[in-house]
């Protein structure tokens, strides 16, 4: 009985590891946080595909840090003075909202 405990304690653990990247993208609130985990899920046997994957999860800004353009509706860093996609250039009031 203590030897099938050890065996899930171990299983637990290493699924826990295997997870990882998606475990971080969700919790930044990554905007891919489903596109990582798919990605850890069916290359993370893999060490690139496992690096890959947390290095995607911790690049990049978090999904709360993100704003939506009020001339073109693509996403842009909430503080932006000028949206990269349409050229919008936005005063701090409007940047912030």
């Amino acid at each position: 009985m203590k030897e099938l405990l050890i065996v899930l304690l171990d299983i637990a653990i290493g699924v826990a590891l295997y997870f990882i990247p998606a475990i971080v993208a969700s919790k930044r609130d990554h905007q891919n946080a489903t596109a990582i985990g798919i990605l850890n899920l069916l290359l993370g046997w893999t060490i690139i595909g496992w690096v890959g994957a947390l290095v995607w999860a911790v690049s990049g800004p978090r999904g709360g840090d993100l704003v939506v353009c009020s001339e073109c509706k693509e996403m842009i860093v909430r503080g932006a003075k000028v949206c990269k996609h349409c050229g919008a250039r936005f005063d701090e009031v409007e940047a912030e909202a």
